[in-house]
Order: C-alpha cells, then sequence, then structure tokens
C-alpha cells in the first residue's frame, strides 16, 4: 500500500521481485528498493533474473531488490479551476 503525504509518497508494502518477472514486460518501469538505500531506483525486468537501471545503465540481478512499486502517475491538483 502506498498513500501520500506532504507531497511524498509512503511505502508500506513493496509488491516480490517473483511479481514482476511473471509480468514478463521488458518497457515498463518501476520503483525498485535495495536494502542498503532509503530511495527507490527506476528499473525494468531485462531478462529472467535480471534488472537494468536507466540512471546507471546497468544490469542487476533480481536479488539485490528487495521489491518494487509501480511508478507513480503525478496528477496535480487543480487550483483555481484549472
Amino acid at each position: 500500500m502506498t498513500n501520500e503525504k506532504d507531497d511524498r509518497i509512503i511505502v508500506n508494502d513493496l509488491r516480490p521481485m517473483s511479481d514482476l518477472m511473471k509480468i514478463g514486460d521488458y518497457a515498463t518501469m518501476v520503483l525498485g528498493y535495495t536494502s542498503s538505500s532509503k530511495d527507490p531506483q527506476i528499473i525494468r525486468q531485462a531478462s529472467d533474473i535480471d534488472v537494468f537501471n536507466p540512471d546507471t545503465g546497468k544490469f542487476s540481478h533480481i536479488s539485490v531488490y528487495i521489491g518494487w512499486i509501480p511508478m507513480p502517475i503525478y496528477k496535480p491538483k487543480k487550483v483555481n479551476g484549472d
């Protein structure tokens, strides 16, 4: 589950990496979480066991990541009836 608070996304539950591999979509970007970093990384499936990080240009084994969430969709609040 995710929610927003003070313009921040709060993640309570991560989807397992095995679920990402079952999707088999090599184009969909998601936010992957590692145990060594508080910040998520943008990744996509690269093979049955690897993911690709376009920011670093590197491939990693899925075991590097503890889970993932879908990329947030930014929908700004309407201001003044816009």
